[in-house]
């Protein structure tokens, strides 16, 4: 491979971009806890599935099921399984799951930007206005739409992943292990992420650059 990641101050994020930018994305975005379900696909997917009235065994088979007629998104249902199980039908509950995760992706795409060498207050105000628009609430209020808020941290990990596998010169097994573990799980999550072999190549011809 290539030089080895240098752990220095300069690729470090510091702490109060992270506090920061959560704590913005919390006040900004509150008021969608309050609001309840969307009357889209919330009722079908989430609400009234009959599939998560199953005990854990015979729900994960369906969930994982291959061949299971609908559209493949385990983990998301994984997700809404648990929403279920620990605080039933509360919107706020989950709201503030869907939020955690908004912040969660805000954070990895803060590390992603600084760490492909963009400017850290430049990479910090664009990640807060990009996560802080009007239209993260759909990201919010949609629960059944969580599958893009489970997906996209999957996909940035895999992105960073694949960054120190490029670069590292050792442990490269464990870290191309690793690569293949979060794109599978990525897919999991939205179907649609079966491209990032695609992503991935367009970073190798851009990292050997």
């Amino acid at each position: 491979m290539n030089e080895p990641v240098e752990t220095t101050d300069n690729a470090a994020v510091p702490a109060w971009m992270y506090l920061s930018l959560v704590g913005c994305l919390g006040v900004v975005h509150s008021l969608c806890l309050l609001n309840g379900f969307v009357d889209f696909d919330d009722d079908s997917i989430f609400l009234r599935n009959p599939h998560f009235e199953l005990d854990w065994a015979p729900f994960l088979s369906w969930a994982f099921d291959l061949e299971r007629p609908d559209t493949w998104r385990p983990l998301r249902d994984l997700s809404h399984y648990l929403d279920l199980r620990f605080h039933g039908q509360a919107p706020f509950w989950a709201h503030l799951h869907n939020l955690i995760l908004l912040g969660i992706t805000s954070m990895l795409m803060l590390r992603f930007f600084i760490t492909t060498g963009i400017e850290k207050r430049l990479a910090f105000v664009a990640v807060l206005l990009a996560f802080a628009h009007p239209v993260q609430v759909e990201a919010i209020t949609w629960v059944s739409g969580r599958k893009d808020l489970i997906a996209a941290p999957l996909v940035i990990c895999t992105l960073l992943v694949f960054i120190r596998f490029y670069k590292s010169e050792r442990a490269i097994i464990q870290w191309g292990m690793l690569l293949g573990v979060l794109s599978i799980l990525a897919v999991m999550a939205k179907g649609h992420v079966v491209v990032i072999p695609v992503v991935l190549f367009w970073m190798y011809i851009l990292l050997g650059q």
